[in-house]
């Protein structure tokens, strides 16, 4: 009997011409609007014997056989099909990502790949959103450098995923067309337990927005992580707290559950159960009182280990949060006092 990595991959080089690949929908959420503005197209495997299988259990053999790529450009071309018409349905204007592993990013035809797809489907390109790993873009820079600026140049945007895994630092992003940074998993799943993983997200939130990109955090799987998220300046987010991945026919069923968990998020800086005690409030407004910027409040509050009950140091955003005022934290210096704009859009 062959070895039961062998019997998988003689099985999947069928796959794609016995039409048993699934996609699935997890919706992205705008952590501020409370919106879902996206879902992200997860392939799975309806196994004729083992039923439906998640990608970790058939992608890493496809990548090495080199399937990945015919596998791909099914899911690219469903993906793209399925949003097409969605305009009229409970998909109106979202966008859907799709994932290129590091064989599709690296394969001559793969702009090809992603124009024919958009022509076929009639989806406007800048709805499709191109999900590449921060491994693929670092294992051949020349290479994928080239391929994501002439896919950019199509129109599509272009995300980097499971981001903080590897080695990229903020001048060699600069040199991608580089819409959103997807914070890995792991990293959010230890917030507020480790200080190294709460300094990586807070690292990858600030390299997004000095490349001009958001970030997306996924594996979202409570409130409190979605807060402190928000609270760092994340702008999306993904996971269970909202949705788990689904077929295309439940999605309006998931954006209505999406909706419902994000509201409360979006409604107030601060969820009532992690609002700070009514001392060290007192204390950031009498420190507010006096000008001090956001960012010397901040400071105060570290040194004196006034921790945030949502699990992270103080920072000027979260200052923010408190005091209900608007402020756009990337433009302040660490001397500026906060401006009071109550007529603006509440951060």
């Amino acid at each position: 009997m062959l070895p039961a990595h062998q019997r998988l991959e003689a099985a999947q080089a069928e796959v794609v011409e016995r039409d048993e690949i699934v996609v699935h929908y997890q919706p992205v959420v705008d952590l501020n609007a409370g919106t879902v503005v996206g879902v992200e197209a997860l392939v799975r495997w309806q196994h004729p014997e083992r039923g439906l299988l998640g990608p970790a259990s058939f992608l890493p053999v496809a990548e090495t056989t080199g399937l990945v790529v015919p596998l791909g450009q099914r899911v690219l071309r469903q993906a793209c099909a399925e949003a097409a018409r969605w305009p009229d349905g409970p998909g109106v204007g979202l966008d859907v990502e799709v994932n290129l592993s590091v064989r599709q990013v690296g394969h001559p035809d793969v702009v090809r790949a992603v124009r024919e797809a958009l022509e076929e489907s009639g989806l406007p390109a800048h709805r499709l959103v191109i999900d590449v790993t921060e491994s693929a873009v670092m294992e051949d820079a020349g290479s994928a450098r080239s391929a994501l600026h002439d896919l950019a140049a199509l129109g599509v945007r272009i995300a980097v995923d499971d981001f903080g895994t590897g080695y990229s630092s903020l001048q060699h992003l600069s040199r991608y067309p580089v819409g959103a940074l997807k914070v890995d998993r792991s990293f959010v799943h230890a917030m507020g337990r480790s200080s190294d993983d709460d300094a990586i997200v807070s690292s990858v939130v600030g390299l997004a927005h000095a490349v001009g990109a958001r970030c997306v955090a996924e594996g979202v799987e409570t409130a409190e992580q979605a807060t402190s998220l928000r609270l760092r300046g994340c702008e999306l987010a993904q996971g269970n707290l909202f949705s788990p991945a689904v077929p295309a026919a439940d999605l309006p069923r998931a954006i209505d559950l999406c909706l419902a968990a994000a509201a409360p998020l979006a409604a107030n800086g601060l969820a009532p159960e992690v609002m700070p005690d009514p001392d060290v409030t007192a204390r950031i407004r009498a420190m507010h009182a006096t000008g001090a910027s956001l960012h010397t409040i901040a400071a105060a509050l570290n040194r004196s280990g006034a921790r945030h009950p949502a699990g992270l140091r103080w920072h000027a955003r979260a200052v923010a949060r408190v005091l209900a005022d608007v402020v756009e934290t990337a433009a302040l210096g660490p001397d500026l006092p906060l401006p009071r704009r109550p007529d603006a859009e509440r951060v």
